[in-house]
């Protein structure tokens, strides 16, 4: 992978200046490097994994690694922090596009497969859409934890257990509830990216238009008349978005 060396060392050092602190990075990290000032953390850090005045090889060391998938990224000897990991990914690939994935091979351009998965995650795609955005792929770069919670995998086939656990639920317009105290309102039904485990993957609500203010004024009638509900959970794909493609038209009212 080409890599500007000079762009990548400032943004290391931009993001220690900023971010370098235990409380971010944790203590560990600084134990390990021997120093807490800010100004001395990125050499500190290619010295700790054995690239001192290397700092080509250090950078060649650290995206080898996530070409890998490792989690976590260890060199020499060191956990490279996740934050810095996330901002590096920021320069070497930048935007903040969405990406709407409808084949295996569009997802490997973009994202990555895994071996596990390749047998039957074209079926898994078919049946339940894949939306990602660019700052999700970097992460799942770094992170196994969010690549679970955003890409397709093959346990999505899974029938058993109950698939559809809002049905039944449903009252109409923005409004479900499922316990007596608490209520959910759908105020939007765009996502910009689809999360894996998501209730709705099943429900024909992916599909349907976003609610009008009168379904929002309807579903504030429903509470208004069943004093038991004590909790609103405000959700949907981007129900607080002022982006003009996520905005709902009852924001605008």
């Amino acid at each position: 992978m080409k890599f500007n060396v000079k762009a990548l060392e400032t943004v290391s050092r931009d993001f220690f200046g900023t971010y370098g602190t235990p409380k971010l990075l944790g203590s560990w990290f600084f134990s390990e490097l021997g120093t807490q000032r800010k100004e001395d953390v990125f050499n500190a850090l290619v010295k700790r994994c054995r690239y001192e005045n290397n700092e080509v090889g250090f950078f060649e060391a650290v995206l080898s690694r996530l070409e890998k998938k490792a989690d976590p990224v260890v060199i020499g000897g060191t956990e490279i922090p996740k934050l810095y990991l996330y901002a590096l990914l920021s320069e070497l690939f930048p935007g903040n596009r969405l990406h709407a994935v409808k084949t295996v091979g569009e997802l490997e351009k973009i994202a990555f497969v895994r071996a596990e998965n390749r047998a039957c995650l074209q079926q898994v795609m078919d049946e339940f859409p894949v939306r990602l955005s660019d700052h999700v792929i970097r992460q799942s770069r770094v992170s196994e934890a969010v690549a679970k919670q955003y890409l397709p995998f093959a346990g999505e086939l899974d029938l058993s257990g109950k698939p559809i656990t809002f049905d039944g639920h449903f009252k109409s317009g923005v409004l479900e509830q499922m316990y007596q105290n608490r209520a959910i309102f759908l105020l939007d039904m765009a996502c910009p990216v689809y999360c894996r485990f998501c209730f709705r993957k099943h429900k024909g609500t992916r599909k349907e238009k976003t609610p009008s203010r009168a379904h929002v004024l309807a579903a504030v009638d429903h509470v208004r008349t069943h004093p038991a509900i004590r909790e609103i959970l405000i959700t949907g794909g981007e129900p607080c978005s002022t982006g003009p493609i996520l905005t709902p038209p009852w924001a605008a009212s």
